[in-house]
């Protein structure tokens, strides 16, 4: 199989115009310089950064998004249930991660709210940011800006910007040591990966992947066509499920997923689960799905419109199927 040698540093290659740089430095004269770290770990799991990062969970605490302007915290049994944000300002908040004693997320910008005395510093955004991974005192993320993309990285402070691949990547995903990536180029898809600071680029496969999971020597995805994929250790592609899938996550040998439908609104219809060893599918609820999925403990997270209502947000247990009211 021919495979496209990975597209290295462009050494002229620029983020900004010379006076976006200036404004973008002037912004981060005022931002207090922390040492933060994951500790070499991720700022969330890959199932929830798939999904939007609309929850996460810390060393004692759970953190999830009610309505995306609401953030609440809870015990990890979902008791004493509190508000630490409420944004009246109307700006939505997603890709919640937490960094020590911070959760660093977006909003209209890029926030570090320090979780000690609820204090929040704002750092100007990197234009357009997808798919933001926090590890060690790093954020990777994909920008985006008109015609330019590529696949960047800067510190938690909002320094040391670097382009580690300027590829027109559609997914990425941090495993271990490696970043994973996948790309099209001349009609072709690929998957490739590079160490964390965009050195050693390696082509693995040529597959297009969107919301790639990484287990062991398997790598979960979506592919071009929204089928549930597996890419196995020796190259071989399986596919797992013929549903149209929108978004899924990935919980032990369970799929939790919404799919589109024959509506005009048609994406995000319906919470199912299937199991890996039987495929077989279960519908867990009917209505349209508005926010990501997200896996909190033993617990599935979803904000779903029943009967025409307003989209509240729900609990399944991934243990009893038992589906309980948050809101």
């Amino acid at each position: 199989m021919l495979l496209l040698p990975s597209t290295g540093l462009l050494d002229d290659w620029t983020i900004f115009s010379e006076v976006g740089d200036k404004i973008y430095e002037t912004k981060l004269e005022n931002v207090e310089k922390i040492d933060i770290s994951t500790n070499g770990k991720l700022g969330n799991t890959l199932a929830n950064i798939n999904t939007g990062g609309f929850a996460v969970e810390s060393d004692d605490y759970y953190y999830y998004l009610k309505d995306g302007l609401i953030l609440c915290r809870s015990e990890k049994d979902f008791s004493n249930e509190e508000i630490i944000i409420e944004n009246a300002s109307g700006h939505g908040m997603w890709h919640l991660n937490t960094v020590d004693d911070y959760l660093v997320f977006l909003r209209e910008n890029l926030v570090r709210y320090k979780l000690v005395d609820n204090k929040s510093t704002e750092l100007p955004l990197q234009k357009y940011m997808i798919d933001l991974h926090i590890k060690d005192e790093w954020l990777y993320f994909i920008r985006l800006y008109k015609s330019d993309q590529a696949i960047c990285r800067m510190t938690l402070n909002g320094e040391n910007l670097q382009v580690l691949s300027d590829v027109d990547a559609s997914d990425i995903a941090i495993s271990g040591d490696k970043i994973y990536y996948s790309y099209e180029f001349d009609g072709r898809g690929y998957l490739d990966t590079m160490n964390l600071d965009g050195t050693d680029k390696t082509t693995l496969s040529n597959v297009k992947t969107r919301d790639m999971i990484i287990e062991d020597d398997e790598i979960f995805y979506l592919s071009d066509d929204f089928k549930l994929s597996r890419l196995n250790e020796d190259g071989t592609v399986d596919i797992l499920s013929n549903e149209k899938i929108s978004h899924y996550c990935k919980v032990d040998q369970f799929f939790y997923f919404t799919k589109f439908g024959d509506g005009k609104y048609n994406e995000n219809e319906g919470l199912y689960k299937m199991d890996l060893k039987d495929q077989n599918i279960l519908q867990l609820s009917y209505g349209r799905l508005e926010e990501g999925i997200s896996v909190l403990g033993d617990w599935v997270l979803y904000r779903s419109s029943d009967d025409n209502m307003y989209p509240t947000l729900k609990r399944v247990s991934i243990l009893t199927d038992e589906i309980i009211p948050m809101d």
